[in-house]
């Protein structure tokens, strides 16, 4: 079986360090030491794959927090030709913004790139 893959590649363009919260999978596992614990300033990765042995894609949520804003990034690799998808909110009144943009999205992998960045 391939293995079905999402990167999603994170721009912190703020000031500030967002800590992880939770994370969430309909369908996959994290890959490697994911999910990164913060995000400093700069650009970070974190990853996902579908369950070993499985003939699911990868499918889930993660959500990371600084003070009184929280992110949530969702995403969906499916594992068979379905549109791949990489979503992220801030909660409202949220001094920030964030955007999706760079989706690449192959057979087996498929990548995003999520921005942060101060109003």
């Amino acid at each position: 079986m391939q293995n079905k893959k999402m990167v999603i590649t994170v721009n912190n363009e703020t000031s500030e360090t967002w800590h992880y919260e939770s994370s969430d999978f309909k369908h996959g596992k994290w890959s490697s030491n994911n999910p990164q614990k913060s995000f400093e300033p700069g650009t970070s990765k974190i990853s996902s794959q579908k369950g070993t042995g499985t003939s699911y894609g990868t499918e889930g949520s993660v959500v990371y927090k600084n003070g009184t804003s929280q992110l949530t990034i969702k995403w969906s690799k499916p594992y068979g030709h379905g549109t791949s998808t990489c979503t992220p909110k801030l909660s409202e009144g949220s001094p920030y913004t964030a955007s999706m943009s760079d989706m690449d999205a192959q057979p087996t992998l498929s990548q995003c790139k999520v921005t942060i960045s101060s109003i």
